[in-house]
């Protein structure tokens, strides 16, 4: 993930890039798609919404609401510890 500014809004959003050359296979191309929809099919307050997906001839983009804080990984360890 990365940081980014969105131009129309001027907002931060998070970026996730797929290179497309490791998207060759079924499954990988599948997850993706999986992914997508969902992402795009749920809406609720505490899953992060998808704003677009940017589809160039090398990469998938997907620009989405920008989580700030640790990880859900860090988050569920600790409550483990």
């Amino acid at each position: 993930m990365k940081r980014a500014t969105h131009k129309g809004t001027g907002h931060l959003v998070a970026l996730k890039v797929y290179d497309k050359k490791n998207l060759k296979d079924i499954d990988s191309s599948t997850a993706l798609r999986r992914e997508i929809y969902t992402l795009a099919v749920l809406g609720h307050k505490n899953i992060m919404c998808l704003h677009e997906v940017i589809d160039t001839r090398t990469n998938v983009y997907l620009v989405m609401e920008l989580c700030e804080g640790k990880s859900l990984y860090h988050l569920i360890k600790k409550t483990n510890e």
